[in-house]
């Protein structure tokens, strides 16, 4: 009986049900082999990226590696040239006056670290060594000369300001050991902090004032405007939000820097734009502070209470005049200058405009996570005076938006590496209970039935 004819008999002479739980156990066994077939597939797969990744780590070590050891070579080679040429000179010739009878002639220090760093370093060894271009590296150079090379230090030899700032960047950057920079750079850990110091305080004096400032003119004009095409919410100027910076246990009033989350921390707050820079800060309020606190202590809120934060420029929407505004999550007090998510979301308008705050707020966590990436110091503990944690902190994000505004490249492992190291950060405390001032209401009200129209609302 061939297998045709057997199915034939069986439907004959089989009762129904039997017939038919004969048809759902193949079903069910068909089913059950599928299953097993996707998660089999979906394990191999899984191991498959696992492998890749792994793979690629182990690339990236082996490239670091690499790059550490051209970047010691450079310099070394260099400071072993501007020492022996040091040398040569009459002992009644200064170091300095040394390196300033050079600076006319092919010799010089920056033209030597130039000739040398460009055979040595690759395009690579330059982003993965000090998270910028060449010619990043070079513009900062250009711009702090003038302040670095005017410092009277007492150190025991003249180090170029393009060395001094390698090894600040490598600092920031890499976030290794000083004992690590020693061996790479050939100075002592004295040295090396005293450095970082130096160039860091050059940063926020010369550089800070230029690229982190409030926008004004068209600069808020084409700020606004991106975040209305991008959001579709009009008079939007910044997102503010918060960072905690962990530190070494201060060594008086310890528990006001212990946060929610176990570690000992100083609150970052930054407001952000539409392109991830950030134009306002505030650093050092202890960790145990909750975002409204922050803020309520900070400048920010006293210029934006006065009337001073942004110039008086209104749009009518719906019969009402919008003012320029930033946005915050719900655990800011909600102001006219400051608007908030509805807490409540009674109505489809509430509903629709907190999903366009929702997009918008990640403006300001992508910002936050592409300055730990790129300045990874910022994810462990950093070892330093809280006076000078300011100058610090205040250091990365002014390099943060110098190379956001010129273009430079984002590694997209740095984010990978960034949230393995990374310490779990505190939520958004409570929504602030301050009352709202009937403005405030009206105009979040407004942009609710505004934003609502546009996306096909009645």
């Amino acid at each position: 009986m061939d297998t045709l004819e057997f199915q034939n008999y069986a439907g004959n002479h089989l009762p129904d049900d039997e017939v038919t739980r004969g048809e759902h156990g193949a079903a069910e066994l068909c089913a059950g082999t599928v299953v097993l077939c996707s998660l089999y597939y979906i394990r191999l797969m899984k191991e498959r990226r696992r492998r890749q990744v792994e793979q690629r780590r182990r690339v990236l070590r082996f490239r670091r590696t690499k790059a550490r050891e051209r970047l010691r070579f450079a310099v070394l080679w260099t400071s072993r040239v501007l020492s022996s040429r040091a040398v040569s000179t009459t002992t009644s010739v200064t170091i300095k006056e040394s390196l300033g009878r050079q600076s006319d002639s092919n010799g010089c220090p920056s033209t030597l670290w130039d000739s040398v760093i460009e055979k040595a370093f690759t395009n690579f060894d330059w982003l993965e060594s000090f998270r910028m271009t060449k010619s990043t590296f070079a513009y900062l150079c250009d711009q702090l000369r003038p302040t670095i090379e005017g410092i009277d230090n007492d150190m025991p030899s003249a180090i170029p300001v393009e060395v001094r700032l390698a090894m600040t960047l490598w600092r920031l950057g890499c976030s290794c050991e000083y004992r690590t920079i020693e061996r790479i750079f050939g100075v002592s850990r004295y040295t090396i902090a005293k450095v970082v110091g130096e160039v860091c305080e050059a940063v926020v004096s010369i550089l800070t004032p230029k690229f982190i400032t409030v926008p004004r003119g068209e600069i808020l004009q084409n700020t606004m405007k991106a975040f209305e095409q991008r959001f579709s919410v009009p008079q939007l100027a910044g997102v503010i939000g918060t960072f905690h910076v962990a530190i070494c246990p201060p060594g008086e009033l310890t528990g006001q820097y212990f946060n929610t989350k176990g570690w000992h921390s100083v609150v970052l707050q930054a407001v952000v734009d539409s392109d991830h820079c950030f134009w306002d800060l505030n650093i050092g309020s202890p960790g145990n502070s909750s975002d409204s606190q922050v803020l309520l202590t900070s400048e920010l809120y006293e210029w934006g209470t006065e009337g001073s934060l942004f110039p008086n420029v209104t749009r009518y929407v719906g019969g009402v005049e919008i003012p320029v505004y930033m946005l915050g999550s719900r655990s800011y007090p909600l102001l006219p200058w400051l608007m908030t998510p509805f807490s409540e979301q009674s109505l489809p308008e509430h509903s629709e405009l907190n999903k366009h705050f929702s997009s918008a707020l990640s403006t300001s966590k992508e910002a936050y996570d592409r300055l730990k990436g790129r300045w990874s110091c910022l994810l462990k503990r950093i070892n330093s005076d809280l006076s000078f944690l300011p100058i610090f902190v205040a250091t990365c994000c002014t390099l943060h938006n110098i190379c956001e505004s010129r273009g430079d490249p984002f590694q997209e492992h740095w984010l990978e590496e960034a949230a393995e190291e990374e310490l779990e950060q505190p939520s958004d405390g409570e929504e602030e209970e301050m009352e709202p001032e009937p403005m405030s209401e009206e105009i979040r009200d407004t942009l609710a039935n505004t934003v609502w129209k546009q996306n096909g609302g009645l």
